[in-house]
């Protein structure tokens, strides 16, 4: 049979359906760890393809919480990657791990064609072939897989761990992603387990039944890496709303950010109904809280408007004038010697003093001796001076004798 036909046609064996139906035991002694295989675009990673706003050419974003995943499962488990993209591809993108991989397979693993190699034909992924690599080592009871595609696994189903697929673009536009830490749980608890199979096949993994604590910054916080898988650094998650993803089969409840013990998790794998009441539904950012309608709802609106704090100042406030300072108005000579005198009877003993000073300048700057030259020039400007003012005087008389007899009216005999 051609492993790469068409997955309607496939179908698990009978032999491997024999086998998922023995029972499991837990916690089983085994000191053998598990095989773990990964699939890498869409369950750990996503690829860029093209360029655009922040992303300088083609490179892939790190799944929130992909560093804590690979601590755990490479702690407890034997790590191996088979991923349908090219080798070349499958190499950069294994800069994602710090440790050893077990195993590493691409699309030259899948017994394809050269016609099919080169196409996009979906593939399966028959984990037969992992099996008799390993030569028996690793069967359908210690061997789990972890893809985002139920029907690469269709030879293999009970095997599967499914997560959602991972989008960059979706935490670009405000949603979270902490898949990762449930599928954390899922393991721990499967790992102790002697048949994988039986177990996942009568408790497969739901990820609306695990509630992990919220936590924006670390469930939106991608690592980014170029085209040649250099690691270039943590993606900052946008200062947006919380936006979430419902699924089909989970009614509209996934859980998300209500606080649950391990107790809870365990009932909520046995199918056991762990849906608390509803408080507080978060949408697009949006909190809404649900209560009974026992008619003073209308009343507490009124309230709340009557109660309404006052607004805030704008910053943009008309800053007052500061009135303009007064001109100061020349005085007369007249008004100069009333304000001296005013002051000098209503002065202080300071100011008296002060003024005595000043006198007392003023008579020994007049008592300093002058020279005979500069006396005779001195006395010689003073002489000029009486001159011109007699000159001017006798000028005027003359003036004012003109005037006054052509004022003198002679009349006849």
């Amino acid at each position: 049979m051609d492993p790469q036909q068409s997955p309607t046609v496939l179908k698990p064996s009978e032999a491997y359906l024999q086998l998922s139906a023995e029972r499991s035991i837990s916690p089983s002694q085994q000191p053998k760890k598990q095989l773990l295989i990964l699939d890498l675009n869409g369950t750990l990673i996503s690829r860029i393809k093209g360029k655009g706003r922040g992303r300088p050419g083609r490179g892939f974003y790190a799944r929130p919480h992909c560093q804590a995943f690979l601590n755990f499962i490479f702690k407890h488990f034997e790590v191996m990657v088979w991923s349908s993209a090219t080798q070349n591809n499958v190499d950069k993108m294994c800069h994602i791990f710090t440790k050893p991989l077990k195993l590493v397979w691409s699309r030259n693993h899948f017994n394809l064609s050269a016609r099919q190699f080169y196409s996009n034909v979906e593939t399966v992924k028959d984990l037969e072939m992992v099996w008799t690599h390993f030569s028996g080592e690793f069967d359908a009871s210690n061997t789990i897989i972890v893809d985002d595609s139920t029907s690469k696994l269709v030879r293999q189903p009970f095997n599967l761990i499914h997560v959602r697929t991972f989008h960059h673009a979706e935490i670009d536009e405000g949603y979270t992603d902490n898949e990762l830490l449930k599928v954390i749980d899922y393991l721990d608890t499967i790992r102790s387990h002697s048949n994988v199979a039986n177990y996942v096949r009568n408790k497969p993994f739901l990820s609306h039944k695990y509630v992990v604590p919220e936590n924006k910054e670390l469930d939106s916080a991608m690592q980014h890496f170029t085209g040649t898988g250099r690691f270039v650094k943590p993606q900052q998650p946008l200062k947006m709303g919380i936006k979430r993803r419902l699924d089909d089969d989970d009614d509209g409840y996934n859980g998300i950010g209500v606080d649950v013990s391990i107790e809870q998790v365990k009932l909520a794998e046995d199918g056991v109904n762990t849906k608390p009441e509803p408080a507080v539904v978060h949408d697009n950012s949006i909190s809404i809280k649900l209560e009974a309608d026992d008619g003073t709802a209308g009343a507490r609106q009124q309230d709340d408007e009557v109660e309404k704090p006052p607004r805030k100042k704008s910053k943009k406030a008309k800053k007052e004038k500061t009135p303009k300072p007064k001109r100061k108005t020349r005085r007369s000579k007249k008004q100069k010697k009333a304000a001296t005198t005013s002051s000098d009877i209503h002065a202080s003993p300071q100011t008296e003093v002060k003024q005595k000073k000043k006198k007392k300048k003023k008579a020994t700057s007049s008592n300093i001796p002058i020279r005979p030259q500069t006396e005779k020039k001195l006395k010689s400007i003073q002489e000029s001076i009486k001159q011109k003012k007699q000159e001017q005087k006798k000028h005027k008389k003359s003036n004012s004798s003109k005037i006054e007899l052509q004022a003198v009216k002679i009349e006849p005999c």
